[in-house]
């Protein structure tokens, strides 16, 4: 915490009035008062970050990048940004999606306070799907896996940055609603019984619920479509075609790939092999034939082609 000298306050190298650590990324509350906020944002590489329009929202935004690289993903070509450069929208009015290419450092700064949203509800969101991620009995980075390879294929497919950042999140988030399941039930060695896949069918419809009530509200309808087919034999609503958002059939095509080749508590791991003929047996029914050539382009691109997801997004 910051020393108090009169009317002014002041703050030592690295100390600040809050901090929230998210994915990749450490927010610092430098000052707060009458609706303004200065927030410093220090991003490892790869780390994402967005500016979105808001219904009511008329904030003066601002950042100033201090140190490192920032790559802008626009619709008519990526913009690379460093030390000095400056973003100023007031309001924002188009969704701007930003990735650190190296450490980087920036200072923030909004006229309407957004720090709590950060720290409440964003990170509960996505510790809270860690937390079923282990609960469902998959190894670790199961949700990261799904979120780095679903944006992999968004970008592949051309998605522009309002999109990409609700991918993100309908990704990473994408079985949060299993918070919902029983034990017992989700971790079943044997078949289950008819209830026991009611209870299954809900989780889609219980996480969109659960992320609609939060400024992540944009990624609820990827996550209560994850698990339609292109042919109807989905759920929870047994949409079909072109009625299945496209962001939700990539996290389709991504978890099932994941799912396949992970050890499950009733089944081995396929080999990646497997896991990619199946998938190619599936297009045109379960999955849209676009997005299954194109995570299967992005596998090729890993180290290791088809091995377990990189540990970093891409």
């Amino acid at each position: 915490m910051g020393l108090s000298t009169g009317p002014l306050r002041f703050s030592r190298r690295g100390e600040a009035i809050e901090t929230v650590r998210l994915d990749r990324m450490a927010l610092h509350l430098l000052a707060a008062g009458e609706g303004v906020e200065v927030i410093r944002h220090v991003m490892e590489p790869k780390a994402r970050w967005a500016l979105r329009p808001a219904e009511g929202w008329h904030a003066l935004e601002c950042f100033v990048v201090e140190s490192g690289k920032l790559r802008w993903f626009r619709p008519d070509g990526d913009v690379l940004l460093g030390p000095g450069d400056c973003v100023a929208a007031h309001p924002v009015t188009e969704e701007c999606l930003f990735r650190a290419e190296t450490e980087l450092s920036l200072l923030y700064i909004t006229s309407e306070p957004v720090f709590a949203q950060y720290s409440q509800e964003s990170r509960q969101m996505m510790e809270l799907a860690v937390t079923v991620e282990q609960k469902d009995g998959y190894t670790a980075g199961h949700c990261r896996r799904i979120m780095t390879r679903s944006m992999a294929v968004g970008r592949r497919l051309g998605l522009p940055p309002g999109r990409l950042w609700a991918l993100h999140y309908g990704a990473f988030l994408h079985d949060l609603g299993k918070v919902s399941i029983p034990d017992d039930v989700l971790r079943k060695p044997g078949p289950l019984t008819l209830d026991e896949w009611q209870i299954i069918y809900r989780h889609p419809l219980v996480g969109s619920d659960m992320v609609e009530r939060t400024v992540l509200r944009q990624a609820a309808p990827i996550i209560a479509q994850h698990h339609e087919r292109l042919d109807g034999s989905g759920y929870p609503n047994a949409l079909r075609g072109d009625a299945i958002l496209l962001e939700a059939q990539i996290v389709a095509v991504v978890d099932a790939y994941d799912a396949m080749t992970s050890d499950r508590p009733y089944r081995k791991a396929k080999p990646a092999d497997a896991a990619m003929q199946e998938l190619c047996a599936l297009s045109g029914t379960h999955y849209r034939p676009d997005v299954v050539q194109a995570f299967l382009a992005t596998l090729a691109e890993e180290p290791g082609r088809g091995q377990p997801a990189p540990p970093e997004e891409g």
